[in-house]
């Protein structure tokens, strides 16, 4: 399975506050038979790579300079259609964004619907198995956003993963605790447990992410408990300084210090 970052890899990228991922998210994009956005480029403007304004866009919406975030969103759109023919769902959903912000909302409806269309057609399109998760996630967030409640729900209940992959069930256990289902992920992180019971360095991996759910739900023994196993194994060595990190924290947060062993 994939090796951990040992970083604490977030829940995964569909949190719906934050729609706006990299520019050109990987099977984001999609051909165009359709209008792009309200175009007022210049030809020196659209010279330019798309994917500058889309990282303008980006950078100028994180600060709320919202002029300059839908100037460039704009430009990011327009240019990406003559550039490459092709329309980006997470550019339409960072526009949206944007809009939404600026108080703009009807605008931001549409907005987000044309991203919500792209994202169903690769859907309907993909024969990628380990894209399945990805699309159904970007679906579900976006009808989320504009309100569509069931709709997102019937579309949250189509993540799938191989019973018999760790990484899959880390994923989707992952994708589960960024929606709150607690009780579902923590049996993804189970599954994944077993799944790994032979291999230290992945069990590791998935120690640690389901801790960091158990902290969350304020579960702290479960959490001590798993933090020493990793210790225990002193392997990889990145996840046993996480671990000592881990237990560090609680153990400062309780006034416990002197429990912690320093090896």
């Amino acid at each position: 399975m994939g090796r951990f970052c040992f970083g604490r890899v977030l829940a995964f990228p569909c949190v719906i506050a934050a729609l706006v991922v990299a520019a050109c998210a990987p099977g984001s994009t999609e051909g165009a038979n359709r209008s792009p956005a309200p175009d007022n480029t210049t030809a020196e403007a659209t010279s330019y790579p798309y994917q500058v304004h889309a990282d303008l866009a980006r950078v100028y919406l994180n600060y709320n300079v919202l002029d300059q975030a839908l100037k460039h969103f704009e430009l990011a759109i327009n240019t990406q259609l003559r550039q490459t023919g092709t329309e980006d769902a997470e550019l339409w959903a960072g526009f949206a964004d944007a809009l939404q912000k600026a108080g703009r909302k009807d605008e931001a409806v549409k907005a987000y619907q044309r991203a919500l269309e792209i994202y169903e057609k690769l859907y309907a399109a993909n024969d990628q198995p380990d894209r399945h998760n990805y699309y159904v996630q970007r679906v579900a967030a976006l009808h989320a956003v504009l309100g569509n409640q069931a709709e997102s729900a019937r579309w949250q209940g189509m993540l799938r993963a191989d019973e018999n992959s760790a990484s899959q069930q880390l994923a989707l256990a992952m994708i589960l605790e960024g929606r709150q289902k607690f009780e579902e992920a923590e049996a993804r992180y189970r599954r994944a447990l077993a799944l790994t019971d032979k291999d230290p360095i992945a069990a590791a991996e998935v120690k640690l992410a389901f801790a960091a759910m158990l902290r969350k739900i304020k579960r702290e023994a479960e959490v001590e408990a798993l933090a020493r196993e990793v210790i225990a194994a002193g392997t990889p060595a990145e996840g046993v300084k996480q671990a000592r990190r881990l237990l560090f924290d609680i153990y400062e947060a309780r006034g416990e210090l002197d429990k912690l062993e320093f090896k």
